[in-house]
C-alpha cells in the first residue's frame, strides 16, 4: 500500500508528458534513418550492377557455370 502511495505522490503528468514526446521523436527519428538506409540500399544496389562482378562471383561464374547464389543482389 505505501508503494502505491509513493508512485502516486512521484507521478507527475509533465513528466510523463515529456517522456512520451521523446519517445514519439526517438520513434520518428529511428523511421527517419531506416528510409534514408533504404534509399541507399537501392541505390548502392543499382550502381553495382551498372559495373561488373566482383572478382569472386567472376571466378564462381567461371568454375560453376552459373551465378552465385544471391547473385545479382536484389
Amino acid at each position: 500500500m505505501r508503494d502505491e502511495l509513493k508512485k502516486e505522490e512521484t507521478y507527475s503528468p509533465s513528466e510523463s508528458f515529456a517522456r512520451e514526446r521523446e519517445e514519439r521523436e526517438r520513434q520518428e527519428e529511428l523511421k527517419r534513418l531506416r528510409a534514408e538506409l533504404a534509399a541507399a540500399d537501392a541505390q548502392a544496389r543499382r550502381e553495382a550492377m551498372d559495373r561488373p562482378p566482383p572478382p569472386t562471383v567472376q571466378a564462381y561464374q567461371e568454375r560453376y557455370g552459373r551465378d552465385p547464389q544471391n547473385w545479382p543482389p536484389t
